[in-house]
């Protein structure tokens, strides 16, 4: 590979701008032109969640920081330094609180991002400004130094970080998949009862004989409505198995004593990693306190499996009568306002969590469901360690490729660049 050259990202860019600075909370609508803000960027890919949305008119109005499809965008504020590109599809779109970059054609887009993800964090870092909130600058942005190899090196680079990183997107799109499958049947069986319905008009179902069969063609009045005939109205506390009792929490000190390799889950997510374990096996977990209660008044749910570490600030559940794939697409969508109390922090104790309604089936329909989606969780499961694989087999190239410590011959670019064709 050729000498590597350094020059300014101010250098290497047509334009370098901000997103719009101001406030947004009343332009927000329903639906209309996207609008990205710093919680939608992470490092090397755009997190469509909570998308904000305005009106043609207003993003006129703000036309200077209107996006287009190939921008490199970096975060100012929460998690200042981290980089991805807007995707094709987001032929108009807006932002705030971004810096975004259009790169000249003397660098790869895709190799710029890679290196402001990694070679760029310790320039970013030590010139964030702002005592109370602080924040990644458009000027610190223009004097960050890029080294980089010829376009050829880039593009090669670029390609096999890209080869690993669609792979992994892949397999995310894929589970997104899955999950909106196995939510679409439980919706179907249990909150729109279709099977029932279409019995009941002399339609068919759609489903096995053997499934079908399962179901009623009638209906009965209950204390949460209409319901299929037979079908009866419980609570969770039924078909749940709770295992808070084995759940220990450790200290941020303590837990600085104790790295290891062991997931520590707390209320919504993996906070750290620990040297050991408390639970093995396939579990789902449900916010306890402090972050309990989504905007849409569904819980946090965790679906999480192999040797863990939870907190005290989960529920550990198991399903009774019903799979763990099965409590976790019915806590996922269930609303659980009017079980969360606490003025100052929001809780969901375990009395109230064992009175959220649930309405039970029969045992045949349960097993159906359970072993059609336990199907689709099983490639789940796997997907999301393959996705931990091919993450850290990128995350250990990063560093070597972008730094020019681990150099491609020009055959071996040659070859790359054969492939990316």
């Amino acid at each position: 590979m050729s000498k590597w050259k350094e020059s300014t990202l101010e250098e290497l860019a047509d334009e370098i701008t901000v997103g719009f600075v101001g406030s947004m909370s009343q332009e927000y609508i329903p639906s209309g032109i996207p609008f990205f803000r710093s919680q939608n960027v992470e490092p090397y890919k755009i997190n469509e969640s909570d998308l904000k949305y305005i009106s043609e008119e207003f993003n006129e109005k703000i036309r200077k920081s209107k996006l287009k499809p190939g921008d490199i965008v970096i975060v100012r504020t929460g998690k200042p330094g981290a980089c991805a590109i807007i995707p094709e599809k987001y032929k108009v779109a807006n932002c705030s609180d971004l810096v975004v970059i259009r790169a000249s054609s003397e660098i790869n887009k895709r190799f710029l991002c890679y290196y402001i993800n990694s070679e760029a964090t310790h320039h970013i870092h030590s010139h964030l400004v702002g005592a109370v909130q602080q924040h990644f600058n458009i000027g610190s942005a223009r004097t960050l130094l890029v080294k980089y190899p010829d376009k050829r090196g880039q593009d090669a680079i670029a390609y096999i970080l890209g080869t690993l990183d669609e792979k992994i997107e892949l397999l995310r799109q894929m589970n997104e998949t899955l999950d909106a499958m196995a939510r679409a049947l439980f919706k179907s069986w249990f909150v729109d009862f279709d099977p029932v319905r279409k019995k009941a008009d002399g339609l068919p179902t759609g489903l096995p004989k053997e499934i079908e069969d399962m179901f009623p063609s009638e209906f009965e009045d209950s204390e949460l409505g209409e319901i299929p005939k037979g079908w009866t109205v419980g609570k969770l506390g039924d078909v749940i198995q709770i295992l808070d009792s084995k759940r220990i929490p450790l200290s941020g000190a303590e837990r600085a004593k104790r790295k290891g390799i062991f997931p520590y889950h707390g209320a919504t997510s993996i906070m750290d990693y620990v040297d050991d374990f408390i639970f093995d096996g396939i579990f789902v977990l449900l916010g306890e306190d402090g972050s309990v209660i989504k905007e849409d008044s569904t819980p946090f749910v965790q679906y999480v499996w192999g040797k863990i570490w939870v907190n005290n600030h989960a529920h550990v559940l198991l399903g009774n009568g019903i799979s763990n794939e099965h409590l976790k697409v019915f806590l996922e969508q269930v609303n659980i306002s009017a079980f969360v109390n606490g003025a100052v922090q929001a809780k969901l104790n375990q009395e109230n969590m064992k009175k959220i309604p649930f309405i039970f089936s029969s045992k045949p329909i349960n097993n159906a469901y359970g072993n059609l989606i336990s199907i689709w969780f099983e490639k789940f499961r796997s997907n999301v360690e393959n996705i931990q694989s091919l993450t850290n087999i990128r995350d250990s190239l990063i560093p070597k490729l972008i730094s020019g410590e681990l150099e491609l011959s020009d055959d071996a670019i040659t070859k790359i660049l054969e492939l990316a064709k």
